[in-house]
């Protein structure tokens, strides 16, 4: 086995927005519980959106650990069974509708139906769902990960010292988001090829 060693990091690409008109592209970040996907994702939102881009962010939860705050109007609501609880404020929109097996292809189309919203739609979790990915590696054992992206991997964020067998994507330094960043830019240009 080789080692990895991570690619040097360029100079940063910059994103024309007007240039991805039509369809939003969606990426997700696959890796198992304490990859660092969570950590990773948040940096490259931070970057995405300070080059200029309008990412939305899809989070999956499989363990129903989100709740609204103890307390709230919008909570006593929930409480009281309605079907869905929306919450306008001078900042933002926050939407709960209950229902039963929601999925992620309907929450996509929703995300979507608003032409020019978003530029991107980055996707943590739903390693089995068919969507482009990177997959997130820190440990060896991190590498299992790839039997569930195998057909839809875009990349690779993995840690130095991740022995790699062999790699038909792009392997990248986990710990290096400028890098990940454009290599996502580059990815969204070739989208609207």
């Amino acid at each position: 086995m080789e080692e990895y060693r991570p690619a040097t990091a360029s100079e940063p690409v910059e994103c024309d927005r007007e240039a991805h008109k039509g369809s939003i592209p969606v990426i997700g970040f696959a890796g198992y519980s304490g990859s660092g996907k969570t950590s990773l994702a948040v940096e490259v939102v931070r970057i995405l959106e300070a080059r200029g881009l309008r990412i939305a962010v899809v989070k999956h939860d499989g363990h129903g650990h989100y709740k609204e705050a103890e307390g709230t109007d919008s909570a006593a609501y929930k409480a009281a069974g309605a079907s869905a609880v929306a919450v306008l404020s001078p900042d933002g929109l926050v939407i709960y509708e209950r229902k039963s097996e929601p999925s992620l292809k309907e929450l996509l189309a929703m995300l979507s139906g608003v032409p020019n919203q978003y530029d991107l739609i980055l996707v943590e979790g739903f390693k089995g769902s068919p969507i482009p990915k990177i997959a997130v590696v820190r440990r060896q054992q991190d590498l299992a990960i790839l039997e569930f992206a195998a057909s839809e991997l875009l990349a690779i964020a993995a840690s130095t010292g991740v022995k790699l067998t062999s790699a038909n994507v792009p392997v990248l330094d986990l710990d290096a988001p400028e890098p990940i960043v454009d290599f996502i830019i580059q990815y969204l240009d070739e989208w609207e090829r």
